[in-house]
């Protein structure tokens, strides 16, 4: 009886807090900015609670494999939650859009509200090109960005392609899309970015981890272990 309680009581705790970081994902990509920063600190925090209560009063029941993938769903949970607060409270993210093959280096980039964000390196976007494959279909994106150190100046390059981002300077740079220059005017295309700097993105990496294998220990492994040793008793008896 004591078992199906705590067993009760960690499926509660583990589902409550799930359901809060569902909460998490869906404040930090659906919402505006003023109204993001407070849901998702309150849900953190709630979240982190439970995802702590649930470590302290909970006692999971079964054999070892179980025990375990409890704990490292558990573990998996206070990451991801450690890594979107790292992200809310210390990380960024704005967009920019480059023109084509200037000569001008970018550094500071405004933001839709007018503040300015200091990036702390300096890049321009020197070209695009576009792939296709034999039906004409385009296929994929590439911009060649020109970075230069702030104090020596020297200059380097990287190509940046969609889903295949560039870091720099603790920021991730995501390719998105380009804008093209009407015909017969002078005006360049343009280059369009995601800059994002996430300072939790390991974090969630290795709670994501840590919840596959938790999940994988508790019901596969766990469940596999349990029908194993009840056959062999079933055996035994007769």
């Amino acid at each position: 009886m004591r078992n199906r309680i705590s067993g009760a009581v960690s499926l509660g705790l583990l589902g409550i807090t799930l359901f809060f970081l569902i909460l998490t994902v869906g404040f930090s990509t659906g919402s505006s900015a003023d109204f993001r920063g407070t849901a998702v600190s309150a849900v953190l925090a709630v979240g982190g609670l439970f995802t702590g209560a649930s470590l302290v009063f909970a006692k999971p029941s079964g054999n070892l494999p179980k025990k375990c993938g409890f704990y490292l769903t558990h573990a998996g949970i206070v990451l991801l939650l450690a890594g979107f607060a790292l992200f809310e409270f210390a990380g960024d993210s704005v967009t920019a859009a480059v023109p084509v093959g200037g000569e001008t280096f970018y550094s500071n980039i405004q933001r839709e509200n007018g503040e300015i964000c200091d990036l702390g390196f300096h890049f321009r976007a020197d070209s695009r090109l576009i792939e296709y494959d034999e039906t004409g279909y385009e296929t994929q994106y590439y911009a060649d960005l020109s970075f230069a150190d702030p104090v020596t100046l020297k200059i380097d390059g990287e190509t940046l392609s969609v889903n295949h981002p560039v870091r720099r300077n603790g920021w991730k740079i995501y390719l998105m899309s380009f804008t093209y220059a009407a015909d017969g005017t002078p005006a360049p295309d343009y280059v369009n970015l995601i800059l994002r700097r996430d300072p939790g993105e390991y974090a969630v990496k290795a709670g994501v981890v840590l919840l596959i294998a938790g999940t994988v220990l508790e019901l596969l492994i766990g469940n596999a272990v349990r029908t194993k040793s009840t056959t062999k008793k079933e055996d035994g008896h007769d």
